[in-house]
């Protein structure tokens, strides 16, 4: 029987990440990857998820890949990813933009062997925190009202033959693509 295709994800990168440590200074249920493979489920395109489904399905399909004793409860997600960092994340995906390189087929290469990359910027509206509010933007709209949320503009680089993100930057909205691409 085949896997579906949402385990052969989640498969796939337990594979690729199987040599980091998935668990956070606290010895709870939930680590770096197991978030990170819960994050990549729960906003996967094209399926829209709520935490009470993906945990349900995430729990049968992972527990034995990432060892589980137990079952995480519906609040424990949540809390969860407040731990982690964005550097995590970052290293987490280079490592799956990696090991799918390494397995495109030569199809998907440019005949020169360069890499076509595409540089686009999208707008992001951000939660309210301490943190966003000291390092992001509040438009104004007039001289006395201000967006309630920070906002930002993320700029990713994208490798175009192959379909995988290479990079990708958060700065403030008022930054444009181009000096996105400098960083």
């Amino acid at each position: 029987m085949a896997l579906s295709r949402p385990h052969q994800l989640i498969a796939l990168f337990a594979a690729s990440s199987a040599h980091l440590t998935d668990k956070f200074k606290r010895q709870r249920v939930w680590g770096p990857r197991s978030v990170f493979i819960a994050l990549l489920l729960l906003t996967q395109a094209g399926r829209r998820s709520c935490y009470r489904s993906l945990l349900k399905s995430f729990a049968e399909d992972t527990a034995a890949l990432l060892k589980w004793r137990r079952a995480p409860s519906l609040a424990s997600l949540s809390r969860a990813r407040r731990s982690l960092t964005v550097d995590t994340c970052r290293q987490l995906v280079r490592q799956l933009v990696d090991r799918l390189s390494a397995m495109t087929t030569k199809r998907h290469e440019h005949p020169s062997g360069r890499r076509i990359v595409a540089i686009d910027g999208t707008w992001l509206i951000t939660p309210r925190t301490k943190e966003t509010l000291r390092t992001l933007d509040r438009p104004r709209a007039g001289a006395w009202l201000r967006s309630h949320y920070p906002q930002a503009r993320v700029v990713m680089a994208v490798d175009v033959m192959r379909r995988v993100p290479l990079e990708w930057v958060l700065l403030p909205k008022k930054t444009g693509e181009r000096a996105g691409a400098e960083v």
